[in-house]
């Protein structure tokens, strides 16, 4: 007797993989993609994100550093050795994760915390976007305004992120009150004609990762007039709501932001905001962050090579190498590996850490570890498209030798 025919749509599907199809089914006529998101998410038994507890630092203390150290790579360029590092001196706060990928060791995050980058500055809808709903043109303001807060409120509900937790909300509102004229209820969600409400999340992504650009969000139908701000003013008022954030960090006498800039970011706009700090950028052989995005599954990078080659040059690289600024230190991920003692003297140098208070090396960053990523283009199969990659970005390619 022949076994009998199981529709495609029903062969080795888990549970949960049948509840989702059955839910795109269902809902594939809700013309809203917030509201047929909102109700997949219900018929899948999908917790809201918002419910997750945030546990954030213990106790009233605020950060006492002295020094102020930022982190910064260029997409899997192995940043998080830096991290890794610092974590291993005894006067040194680390704030942030590392990438495990490179380091070969995750980096001591805050109690209460785990890996992550602090994200509220330079990400879209951050403190730096922000700044351009003022100044010459408020036609975007309102819309910059509803992005910072729904990034807020997504930071605030990550897990496992102590940072973002009921203090660091406080201080939010209090920022957001020092920009807004007024504000009052609308009688009808205004989101769903902002043009990021075009752009639809994967039904089935994870809640607790969503941004909520894309997702349900609570407060739709808030509405604000922000004040007429000049530019410097906006600087001055987001400045001094930056620091004390980064004040709410138990901190020595070092903190060390993780990716708390991007390297597109000229450094003395920065600065405007945070007063004097330092940073550390770690770049690397283009081809080796090619593979590592690759083996990662990363998509927001370009993978034909020429488009490759195009969007590392522009991802800041070249703008840093060439500074003179005092306050920058561009390491290689490769010479950081294969030339550790040198490497870590010049760290040490460069921030001002005494070789005595490095009282756990290795612990963060084993370079023992870390040198298996070091010429993982030697194994990728279209070693054509190394080749070109090596051709247009030479001057970025390690051609050392790993013992």
């Amino acid at each position: 007797m022949a076994e009998p025919t199981v529709p495609s749509f029903f062969k080795a599907q888990s549970k949960g993989d049948m509840k989702k199809k059955l839910a795109k089914v269902l809902t594939g006529w809700i013309p809203s993609g917030r509201y047929r998101r909102a109700v997949r998410r219900a018929l899948c038994d999908v917790p809201q994100p918002h419910k997750t507890p945030i546990v954030g630092f213990q106790g009233e203390e605020t950060g006492t550093y002295e020094q102020l150290v930022v982190t910064r790579g260029f997409v899997n360029s192995g940043s998080g050795v830096i991290v890794d590092l610092l974590s291993e001196y005894d006067d040194v706060t680390v704030c942030g994760g590392a990438d495990p990928e490179c380091s070969g060791r995750r980096g001591r995050a805050p109690a209460g915390g785990g890996a992550y980058e602090i994200d509220l500055f330079r990400m879209y809808g951050g403190v730096a976007d922000l700044a351009a709903a003022f100044g010459e043109s408020h036609a975007w303001g309102r819309v910059k305004l509803q992005n910072f807060i729904h990034l807020a409120e997504f930071l605030h509900r990550k897990s496992g992120c102590a940072l973002y937790g009921d203090r660091f909300m406080k201080l939010t509102r209090e920022f957001v009150d020092e920009l807004v004229e007024a504000r009052w209820k609308t009688q009808a969600p205004l989101a769903e004609a902002l043009p990021f409400e075009m752009c639809s999340a994967p039904p089935d992504l994870a809640p607790d990762m969503m941004n909520p650009l894309y997702g349900w969000r609570e407060n739709l139908a808030e509405a604000y007039v922000l004040k007429t701000l000049t530019k410097d003013q906006y600087v001055e008022i987001a400045g001094r709501y930056m620091r004390d954030v980064l004040a709410l960090i138990p901190s020595r006498r070092t903190l060390v932001a993780d990716q708390l800039l991007s390297v597109d970011m000229p450094l003395e706009n920065c600065r405007r905001y945070f007063g004097d700090f330092k940073m550390v950028s770690v770049w690397r052989d283009p081809r080796d962050v090619y593979c590592q995005c690759a083996r990662q599954g990363v998509t927001w990078i370009p993978y034909d090579p020429a488009a490759f080659v195009a969007w590392y040059r522009e991802s800041g690289i070249r703008g840093l190498r060439k500074s003179a600024s005092p306050q920058l230190l561009m390491l290689r991920f490769e010479e950081l590996v294969t030339e550790y003692e040198r490497s870590v003297g010049r760290v040490e140098e460069f921030l001002g850490l005494a070789p005595s208070s490095h009282v756990r090396p290795r612990t963060g960053f084993d370079p023992a570890r870390s040198i298996r990523n070091v010429g993982i283009h030697r194994e990728h199969p279209d070693q054509a498209a190394m080749a070109y990659i090596a051709r247009e970005l030479g001057e970025y390619c390690f051609e050392g030798s790993v013992k």
